[in-house]
């Protein structure tokens, strides 16, 4: 490009201001002056900014092509309507595709699956539709009554819940499916993807999705590692919170009220199955939290009690009457935590006394046989063992205990009570048909897991020095050894030699070895007392002929000083006992409790049935 500037904007760099192509500029023939052109400047060529600027624009391009082509999918060709506007904004800019599953011939062939066939077992080739169908009677009939919150009617069929709630009846098989540990396996692998495709990418929030979840959650412990049992446990309750569940729907949200013509009234009631779903909810958060130390995120309400008293007033459905006393089991062993944060004896003996009491109450109010529903006779008994367990075996408990003289009344009866309903918890669970234990929930074999803890420390604790003569008939009646090994034994004929697609054997293979931990380490309890005793028997006949100098051999009589001591090696009878100090106490249960097996601070870590650690 050529410009004409004079000779003094030449000097100063000053462009001429041209209103033609011919003649002077209007600054020269102002100013009277000849006008001279010169080439314009430009800068020196630089590659790598122009190699940028290309790139930049390349992408740019890019971009535009591809938001254009997500637009002419969305938007109809008649031209954009509010209704198609607001579905456009609504859909993922990338459509879910599940990740393909192996058939089950496991040739290397891979399915591929769509929204509308993603929960279909039958049409993935998973199963056939005759054990589809056995399996969901299995749910309605042996499931149920283990987790009464989420109920399919008998008259219900599997080809109408293929084709009204497909994904509630995938995880109904998935649950129900245990004894094949394959199958089982790749249908909860399935349940994620379908969890993942709902909740992430098409927002299906709805009951379905809801009580699938559910379901899903109650027998996790089935299911493929990682559980996440409190990532889905969340969603759940998410669902609840945006479904409005949570509370009575007896007044309509402000954004409804903003259309002046709407005339539609809000329902005054929750549906009886979104009040099992809401209480189901409370169950599978306040068990695992009890139990496993955690926060519990959906707490007890008047509304949740309220849907409760509702369902056993209505009875809908036989496992009905099962549902309020299950919650108030639950909300009381709730309340035993706060005992443990008082130190003052009196208040900790009135407050235990009113937990055995309301848990007496609620049993002595049912109409109906407790042994009729065995989850909630091993609920009684939990709460039980939790209430008692609170008063004595924490580390706040155990550091009010008096170290060299007898323990009060009240804590030798809640020691009493705890072992006793201990006992028959595990006697409970073993006296039922073999392979009934396969229909109970998650939550349930938690509670079985710490009731067996529980009654392995609470029978060690029983054998302390200074309780060791009042307790020692209570401890040969009950027998905990003897029960811990029968339930090693049953738990061998549930576990079979068959993997899975990743080589994992079933839960109860595991199960199985972590009662036999507890048992090795009871075991290795009982024989630490027998060597005390006897060594004990031995002192007292030899208390004649022993001198002085003898007893100067031992390092710690005279000094004082600390001596280290490692579990199940006998203390000397005359070795000093420090007071309010749980590492160097004699008999001490936190000293023969190895960290790594059953640190009760950190339970939801190291419980032998935890969801999560699994």
């Amino acid at each position: 490009m050529t410009g004409h500037i004079t000779a003094p904007s030449t000097i100063i760099v000053v462009r001429c201001d041209r209103s033609s192509e011919s003649g002077s500029c209007t600054r020269c023939a102002r100013l009277k002056k000849p006008c001279s052109s010169k080439p314009a400047r430009r800068r020196p060529n630089n590659s790598q900014r122009d190699l940028r600027i290309e790139a930049l624009e390349s992408h740019i391009q890019q971009l535009l092509g591809s938001t254009s082509s997500i637009e002419n999918k969305n938007v109809d060709s008649n031209g954009p309507s509010p209704d198609n506007a607001s579905s456009a904004r609504r859909q993922p800019s990338t459509p879910l595709v599940p990740d393909p599953i192996e058939t089950p011939a496991g040739a290397g062939q891979l399915l591929s699956l769509t929204p509308s066939t993603e929960s279909d077992a039958v049409a993935m080739g998973l199963l056939s539709t005759e054990a589809a169908r056995i399996l969901l009677q299995r749910f309605k009939t042996t499931l149920t009554p283990h987790f009464p919150f989420v109920v399919v009617a008998s008259e219900v069929s599997l080809e109408i819940l293929q084709d009204t709630r497909p994904f509630l009846l995938l995880c109904i098989i998935a649950a129900a499916s245990y004894d094949d540990v394959v199958l089982q396996r790749r249908l909860g692998r399935q349940v994620q993807h379908c969890i993942a495709g709902r909740m992430i990418y098409r927002n299906a929030i709805s009951l379905e999705t809801l009580q699938g979840l559910l379901i899903h959650i109650a027998w996790c412990q089935y299911h493929p590692r990682p559980r996440s049992y409190t990532q889905y446990l969340q969603l759940a309750i998410g669902i609840v919170v945006d479904l409005r569940f949570d509370r009575k729907p007896q007044s309509r949200p402000w954004k409804t009220r903003l259309n002046p013509t709407d005339t539609t009234q809000p329902k005054g009631y929750l549906e009886l199955d979104e009040q099992r779903a809401v209480v189901g909810c409370y169950y599978l958060c306040s068990t695992v939290s009890t139990v496993l130390q955690k926060t519990c995120t959906f707490p007890w309400t008047q509304h949740i009690e309220d849907c409760c008293r509702s369902l056993d007033h209505q009875k809908q459905y036989l496992t009905d009457k099962y549902i309020l006393p299950i919650v108030q089991i639950q909300h009381t062993m709730e309340q035993a935590d706060a005992s443990d944060h008082d130190e003052r004896e009196v208040l900790k003996s009135t407050h235990l006394t009113q937990l055995i009491l309301c848990l007496e109450t609620i049993k002595g109010a049912l109409l109906f046989p407790l042994a009729e529903s065995a989850m909630l006779t091993m609920h009684l008994h939990t709460g039980i063992v939790h209430a008692c367990h609170t008063n004595v075996c924490t580390d706040a408990a155990l550091n009010l205990l008096p170290t060299d003289e007898r323990w009060p009344q009240w804590r030798l009866d809640a020691l009493s009570t705890g072992l006793i309903a201990a006992k028959s918890s595990l006697s409970c669970f073993l006296s039922l048909p073999l392979g009934h234990e396969k229909s109970f929930n998650n939550s349930e074999w938690i509670q079985l897991g710490f009731v067996t803890t529980c009654a392995a420390r609470l029978a060690a604790l029983s054998s302390q020095k200074v309780i060791r003569q009042e307790t020692h008939h209570l401890r040969r009646f009950l027998g905990i050894s003897d029960g811990l090994k029968d339930t090693i034994r049953r738990l061998e004929s549930l576990s079979t030699s068959t993997a899975d697609d990743d080589g994992e054997r079933d839960v109860f293979y595991h199960y199985r070895q972590r009662v036999q931990r507890i048992q090795a380490w009871f075991q290795a309890q009982q024989e630490r007392v027998q060597r005390e005793s006897m060594q004990t028997v031995s002192d007292t006949a030899d208390a004649a002929a022993w001198n002085g100098s003898a007893r100067q051999q031992l390092p710690l009589a005279s000094s004082g000083a600390q001596r280290a001591w490692n579990p199940g090696q006998a203390l000397p009878q005359d070795s000093p006992v420090l007071p309010m100090d749980i590492a160097w106490r004699e008999g001490d249960l936190f000293d023969w409790l190895p960290d790594d097996l059953m640190d009760m601070e950190n339970f939801g870590q190291t419980f032998p049935f935890d969801a999560e650690g699994t």
